[in-house]
């Protein structure tokens, strides 16, 4: 026999069905190879292990095609199980809806009243919600009408705030610029008041200055013709030079008290006085940022030596 085992002994369904079945058989083949004295020295015991192998792969054969015939088996059950209780199912169905026919038609027919009944009360619940609808678009009309009426005059007093607030802002900006405009037109006035002064003092200045050149070119004449006199006589060298001396240590004096009377002129004249009263009103109006009728009273307190420290240099 070129098996380790047969199974005619055993119930080939349940070896296979029953897990717990196949595991004696194993262990039976087990215990039949461990018996064989194996040795790979001999080549007889060589053949003997290669006859071992075999038998062992024979018993596998075995055992698989014992399983392959139970699977093919098993597999045809599924399918008649299925048919029979296809057939079982639809004949008790039947059975049963003949039997529960009577109740069925009594189920129906209160089933129909039930749901005319339901569908009254749907009808008159659908005619309640109409009429809650309309109440609800007629309280949101008037609402809504409300509200845009509260918008409206809302609108409306809002643009009659914003037309006055424009008007009084107008009137504002008017004021403001007339004011701008006054102020503008007394700076320059100002301006140019204190520009003709300061022409009026440039030409007398130019004035004095000329006058001084004619007086300096006058002497420097009579200072020449003087030299030319001297050379003439030298004889009276010495005493002629003391005399020049004496006369131009005069002239220097008399120099002297002219600009002397000249500062003195100055500060007594009121061209220029008016002009250093123009300077201390136009910084008072713009660095100070006094109105006029303020810097005017200012100047006038400056003037009299009012002002406790503060003194006017002319």
């Amino acid at each position: 026999m070129s098996e380790l085992i047969t199974l005619e002994q055993y119930s080939v369904r349940d070896l296979f069905v029953k897990p717990e079945n196949i595991k004696p058989v194993l262990a039976k083949v087990e215990g039949i190879v461990r018996e064989f004295k194996l040795n790979a020295d001999t080549d007889k015991g060589r053949k003997e292990i290669a006859s071992v192998a075999y038998k062992i792969a024979r018993t596998k054969t075995l055992i698989d095609n014992h399983g392959k015939e139970v699977a093919a088996e098993l597999k045809k059950l599924p399918k008649i199980v299925d048919a029979n209780r296809k057939e079982a199912r639809d004949f008790l169905d039947a059975l049963r809806e003949e039997i529960r026919a009577p109740l069925t038609e009594f189920e129906n027919k209160e089933k129909a009243i039930e749901e005319a009944k339901q569908a009254e009360l749907k009808k008159a619940e659908e005619e309640k919600e109409r009429q809650l609808e309309l109440e609800r678009q007629k309280k949101e009309a008037a609402e809504r009408e409300a509200h845009e009426k509260a918008m409206r005059e809302r609108i409306r007093k809002e643009e009659a705030e914003r037309a006055s607030r424009e008007k009084e802002e107008a009137i504002e900006r008017a004021k403001r610029e007339a004011e701008e405009t006054a102020k503008a037109k007394a700076l320059r006035e100002l301006n140019e008041h204190k520009q003709k002064i300061k022409e009026q003092i440039e030409q007398a200045e130019r004035e004095r200055y000329e006058a001084a050149q004619k007086e300096a070119e006058r002497n420097a004449e009579e200072k020449r013709q003087e030299n030319e006199r001297l050379k003439q006589l030298e004889q009276e060298k010495m005493a002629d030079m003391k005399r020049r001396e004496e006369k131009a240590r005069q002239e220097q004096l008399a120099e002297q008290e002219r600009q002397a009377k000249l500062e003195a002129m100055k500060k007594q004249d009121p061209t220029h006085q008016a002009i250093i009263h123009d300077d201390i009103y136009f910084s008072l109006l713009v660095q100070a940022e006094l109105d006029e009728q303020q810097a005017q009273r200012v100047l006038e307190s400056l003037k009299a030596g009012k002002i406790d420290h503060v003194t006017i240099n002319y």
